[in-house]
């Protein structure tokens, strides 16, 4: 589902933040996409609507989102970074052959993982989330026998 502007800029607005018309297109178009998309994607999503916003600026606004938790980087085993407007709590799992990133809702594994940090005190540290990255690839499908 496509998010308004005006839910975007009430965003910006409580983060701190004057809505730029390049804050409004970027963070429109990664929260639109439902994808994890790198900073390079994004930029080549918005330039055919808005060839004035340079590559640069899409990578400092990403960084100021962050900066503000609007959105979140998502570190992908393959070493690219990509970023997630998703700020609830999830999992993502990684396809290797893919590069595809998919989340995960799991609200038995975020109780346990709750619970395990609970009983496991980190010395002088507050845990203020958790986020599980797995790694998997596609199975071959198997073919079916006929017997």
């Amino acid at each position: 589902m496509s998010i308004r502007l005006v839910d975007i800029q009430g965003k910006l607005a409580e983060a701190g933040l004057k809505a730029t018309q390049q804050r409004l297109v970027i963070y429109k178009a990664l929260h639109d996409s439902r994808q994890h998309l790198s900073a390079e994607q994004l930029y080549r999503i918005i330039l055919p609507d808005h060839p004035t916003i340079s590559l640069g600026t899409v990578y400092k606004t990403l960084d100021t989102f962050v900066e503000k938790g609007l959105i979140r980087r998502v570190p992908c085993e393959d070493g690219t970074l990509r970023f997630d407007a998703r700020m609830d709590m999830h999992h993502h799992i990684f396809c290797e052959d893919t590069g595809e990133i998919m989340d995960w809702d799991d609200a038995e594994l975020n109780a346990l993982l709750a619970e395990y940090l609970k009983k496991k005190q980190l010395p002088g540290l507050e845990v203020v989330g958790v986020q599980l990255q797995i790694t998997a690839r596609r199975q071959a499908s198997k073919p079916d026998t006929e017997a």
